[in-house]
């Protein structure tokens, strides 16, 4: 299928109304590079970039590498290492992400809930009416 008729992660992300976010990964440690992707994507987004971009940006460092090579995860080849560091705070961007998502669901079937038992009791009291007008 071409890609133009191919349909997004993002589209269907959002289609299934799942939190999403992009995670940059082997990035350079400084560079123009960088601000591009990050722009790029925020425009694909068409949201705020701080809402989609996980921070921290995962930066291209020997540690990953030799990680790997030892069949390790960086968090074990080099605990105390930026690599490392990098790895927690991104899996502190997802928790925060899937909490907030969490609770904004909470929310809606909150109100959800309430506007139901509205709609229930309008329609009640709409019957009783009825009856009485009949009788």
């Amino acid at each position: 299928m071409p890609t133009s008729r191919r349909p997004s992660r993002r589209s269907a992300s959002r289609a299934w109304k799942r939190p999403y976010g992009f995670v940059l990964n082997q990035a350079p440690i400084r560079g123009q590079r960088i601000d591009n992707a990050a722009n790029t994507l925020a425009e694909e987004a068409a949201l705020d970039l701080a809402e989609v971009l996980a921070r921290p940006l995962i930066v291209m460092r020997n540690d990953h590498q030799d990680s790997l090579a030892s069949g390790l995860a960086v968090s074990e080849f080099a605990p105390n290492g930026k690599s490392a560091d990098e790895i927690r705070g991104l899996w502190r961007w997802i928790e925060t992400r899937l909490e907030l998502e969490a609770t904004t669901n909470v929310l809606i079937d909150q109100v959800i809930s309430v506007a139901d038992g509205m709609l229930h009791a309008a329609a009640e009291h709409a019957a009783d009416e009825t009856t009485t007008l009949a009788s």
